[in-house]
Order: structure tokens, then C-alpha cells, then sequence
């Protein structure tokens, strides 16, 4: 019986709405571990992540199961929880998606 394998490693960026600086340092950790949660739901491993005030980065494994687009949706939309601020001006404004090479996932 043949199977697929997929390795697809996604650079994902995403910035605050006029690049504003809504992420707090206090919180950080707090975001990053949410986010965590989130792709690991999705079956789309983290490997690394880092944001400082008005943007995030983001390489995980994604997953074979779900398209990226939801991907982005989930991953963008734990952001807004955790500004304090009413959605429209603490929605992430643009984000952008990078295939990479060859990366070892650790496990």
C-alpha cells in the first residue's frame, strides 16, 4: 500500500494593524504559549517562534490535514485576546508566508 509524506516548514509573519505596538512584553510568553496550543491543535508543530511589540514570527511544520489559510486564521486570531483592545484595531493587517528548506523538526 503507497503513502504520502509531506515536510511543507511555513515562515509565518504577521504585524499588528499600523504596526502598533500591542504586544506587551508581559505577555509574551502568555502569547507564544497560546499560539503553541493552536498549531499543535492543528497538527502543525511549532519549531520556533519570536515577536517583539508590533509583529510575530512563526516556523512550524503544517500539518497535511488543514489548509493554510485556516492555519493563519487561528494562529492571527489569538492575538486579539490578549491586547486589551477591540478587535478592529488589534486585528493582525497583513501576514506573510514563506516555504523553507529542509529543517529538522525537534520532536
Amino acid at each position: 500500500m503507497s503513502q504520502s509524506l509531506a515536510n511543507i516548514v511555513i515562515h509565518l509573519v504577521f504585524s499588528t494593524k499600523k504596526r502598533q505596538q500591542l504586544i506587551r512584553d508581559e505577555e509574551r510568553g502568555q502569547l507564544h504559549a497560546y499560539m503553541t496550543g493552536i498549531l499543535n491543535n492543528l497538527e502543525s508543530p511549532l519549531i520556533e517562534i519570536n515577536s517583539v511589540r508590533d509583529h510575530v514570527h512563526i516556523l512550524f511544520a503544517q500539518s497535511k490535514n488543514h489548509a493554510p489559510s485556516k492555519i493563519v486564521a487561528e494562529v492571527k486570531a489569538a492575538l486579539l485576546p490578549l491586547t486589551n483592545k477591540p478587535a478592529p484595531s488589534a486585528t493582525a493587517e497583513r501576514a506573510g508566508e514563506f516555504r523553507s528548506g529542509q529543517v529538522k523538526c525537534r520532536r
